[in-house]
């Protein structure tokens, strides 16, 4: 054989192999619907093999996850609505004071750093701090005293770093008592701080 017969032979078969390629693909493709199945993992029923049953579930936790994450804090929303009950909780809890005075003893403390720490948690939160006596003593007195009272509690959250634009006080002095018994308890009750949301 001459030179340029063996060419042609070389390209003739080059050319036959590339015409076997191209004809191969085009009996092994799917109709769209074979494809997805195949993609997804189903077999040729419409069941899912067990590693996809298992890939899809997993997937699907994965969303429900995604779905209740907070982006910022990584809770749940149901953590992050059980924590903001329980900041508003702390916030509402009233603090009470011994007779004719305005100093923070140690449960006071407790609970304006549970209510500082549940400020932090609410930053967009502001809050009124309402001063509260006894009936015992003057009107003007006692209106000087409870504003004394939620002017201590305010010191106290500004100095746990809350910020003081988000907190108003207020002066009642001896109206509105918890409780209008005429007795040592009731007076007990009524010598306190409230803390009013908004």
């Amino acid at each position: 054989m001459n030179v340029m017969t063996r060419k042609t032979i070389v390209v003739l078969f080059v050319l036959a192999l590339l015409a076997g390629f191209g004809c191969a693909k085009k009996q092994v493709s799917s109709t769209p619907d074979q494809t997805s199945a195949a993609a997804q993992g189903e077999m040729t029923d419409g069941t899912p093999t067990d590693d996809e049953a298992a890939r899809r579930a997993a997937e699907e936790e994965a969303y429900r996850r995604s779905e209740l994450q907070d982006d910022q804090t990584g809770q749940t929303e149901q953590e992050r609505l059980q924590a903001e009950q329980q900041a508003k909780q702390n916030i509402n809890e009233l603090v009470f004071f011994a007779y004719d005075s305005y100093e923070l003893d140690s449960k006071a403390r407790e609970v304006l750093q549970r209510k500082a720490q549940a400020l932090k948690l609410m930053p967009d939160t502001r809050v009124t701090i309402k001063g509260y006596c006894d009936e015992r003593g003057t009107e003007e007195y006692n209106l000087a005293l409870g504003e004394r009272r939620a002017r201590a509690s305010f010191d106290f959250l500004v100095l746990m770093g809350v910020n003081p634009n988000r907190i108003n006080i207020v002066s009642y002095g001896e109206d509105n008592p918890l409780d209008p018994a005429n007795s040592e308890a009731a007076y007990a009750k009524n010598r306190r701080c409230e803390f009013e949301i908004g």
